[in-house]
């Protein structure tokens, strides 16, 4: 058979790809389809949490406190303008149309 197959892994690592673009395109949506909100996708970094339990690098990896801030930012702040609606954001990084 010389059809491309995926181990189980690399299964999950495409679909999980896959949706984090259908997310970055949700959120682009949803900012041009209601201009009176403010739409934003954000990654809280990498989080020590049971999905990466068996990531190799655990030291690497911040605590769900520090994971906590962007989204909280997000929520609470005033500071974002209604045009950077649509937008990516993650720890440390400007804002961005997308997320690589």
């Amino acid at each position: 058979d010389e059809r491309p197959s995926l181990s189980a892994e690399g299964f999950y690592l495409q679909s999980y790809h896959f949706s984090k673009a259908v997310l970055n395109s949700y959120t682009r949506y949803l900012a041009a389809d209601h201009p009176e909100w403010i739409v934003h996708a954000c990654h809280p970094g990498m989080v020590a949490t049971d999905m990466l339990a068996e990531y190799a690098d655990q030291e690497s990896l911040i605590s769900v406190t520090e994971g906590s801030s962007v989204p909280c930012w997000l929520m609470l702040t005033d500071d974002p303008p209604s045009s950077a609606s649509g937008l990516f954001r993650a720890v440390g990084q400007a804002p961005t149309s997308w997320m690589a």
